[in-house]
């Protein structure tokens, strides 16, 4: 079951690949390290992928996982073959070009892409394994897939045996646990390690704030508070998000396996929250000079996934980061590519997939007082 696109979340997600991609390029020394973004996207992935097997169990009594799965790799496996050809394209060509690539020989290339493939680069890299930088930032995307594995098996479980207050309780027990570890293990190793800065399960507790999260807003009682408390809420939780991603007091890039990715888990949630409650305000009561950027971050955020894989893989081609304008110039690129891969590779992909594995199914119409709604339709896809 697919969800109903969420503007203000793809302005919070375009947002964010913006600045990940600021950050890498080095367009600015305003910001922190890049590892406070990465927990925002965290927060953001557990909240959505919770809240779609919540609706879907609320519908069918099931969290349709066959149905999860497939969608999960349709949107994934075109993704990955597209970036690994560029990727294979870049290395080629970088003995050829005029300027100084840093795009890696094919071999070393190649031997790293099985890594990139079963989304196990954050385990590789918590090991020190040496992997081409032009495939390192898919890490977080491995820690997620780790997440897509166990999650859906826990919350079937939990709302059949003991409903959604035992998922909160799950989701937030694990959450508690995960950050507590992490701080921990940072504070015993003497600062940010490999293997805790790469740790699916050091990093997972901002994955499972984000679930907590999608459960508490299904309850009426925090649904009806936030959404009357959401313009302090959110104005609180962009605020703490500018402090932890921009150099304003100081740089917590070093304190994101400790007590800054809790700051930032906690402020990603707030933001999550108010803009799921909150979808169509946002826009409509922007000022008229925003609503075009809002709208641009909105457009990004639909194609957040190859933007932010084809990106490195581009600047390591012109020579790693050069500047305002070669930096500007693969922004343009990366958004280009995302809008061809969209529209051409993602979408028809994404159908035909659906088409082949998913059977339609008969779902019957709501009735109301002995009369079909007439707007509601027959056939749902799984």
């Amino acid at each position: 079951m697919a969800l109903r696109r969420n503007p203000s979340l793809d302005i919070f997600r375009g947002s964010l690949i913006v600045l990940v991609m600021a950050g890498h390029l080095e367009l600015t020394g305003a910001l922190t390290d890049g590892q406070s973004r990465v927990v925002a996207f965290f927060v953001l992935s557990g909240f959505l992928i919770t809240t779609m097997l919540v609706k879907r169990f609320d519908r069918d009594g099931s969290v349709g996982a066959r149905s999860f799965y497939i969608s999960r790799l349709a949107r994934f496996v075109p993704v990955l073959a597209m970036v690994s050809v560029l990727c294979l394209v870049a290395s080629f060509l970088a003995p050829l070009v005029s300027w100084e690539s840093l795009s890696v020989p094919i071999p070393f290339l190649v031997s790293s892409l099985p890594h990139f493939w079963s989304q196990t680069i954050n385990l590789g890299l918590q090991d020190a394994q040496i992997l081409p930088y032009e495939l390192v930032p898919s890490w977080s995307l491995g820690a997620e897939w780790q997440f897509y594995l166990l999650w859906p098996a826990a919350v079937w479980f939990c709302l059949n045996r003991w409903g959604k207050r035992g998922l909160l309780w799950l989701s937030g027990a694990v959450a508690v646990l995960g950050f507590s570890w992490s701080a921990w293990l940072t504070m015993r190793s003497g600062g940010q390690v490999p293997r805790v800065e790469f740790g699916s399960d050091t990093r997972g507790a901002a994955i499972l704030l984000g679930c907590l999260t999608a459960v508490v807003v299904t309850y009426d009682p925090p649904r009806r508070w936030i959404v009357t408390h959401r313009h302090w809420l959110l104005a609180v939780g962009m605020t703490a998000l500018v402090a932890m991603f921009f150099d304003v007091v100081g740089d917590y890039g070093m304190d994101m396996t400790a007590w800054g990715q809790v700051v930032v888990a906690v402020a990603a949630s707030v933001v999550a929250a108010v803009g799921w409650l909150w979808p169509g305000d946002l826009l409509a009561n922007a000022p008229q000079r925003l609503v075009p950027v809002l709208l641009a971050s909105a457009w990004i955020g639909q194609r957040a996934l190859v933007v932010f894989l084809v990106h490195v893989p581009l600047m390591q081609f012109i020579g790693g980061p050069r500047g305002v304008l070669p930096g500007l110039g693969v922004m343009a690129a990366s958004f280009g590519i995302a809008a061809i891969s969209y529209r051409w590779v993602e979408i028809p992909f994404t159908a035909w997939a659906k088409s082949r594995w998913l059977p339609v199914v008969q779902v019957p119409a709501p009735r109301m007082s002995g009369q079909i709604i007439p707007d509601q339709p027959a056939l749902a896809q799984r």
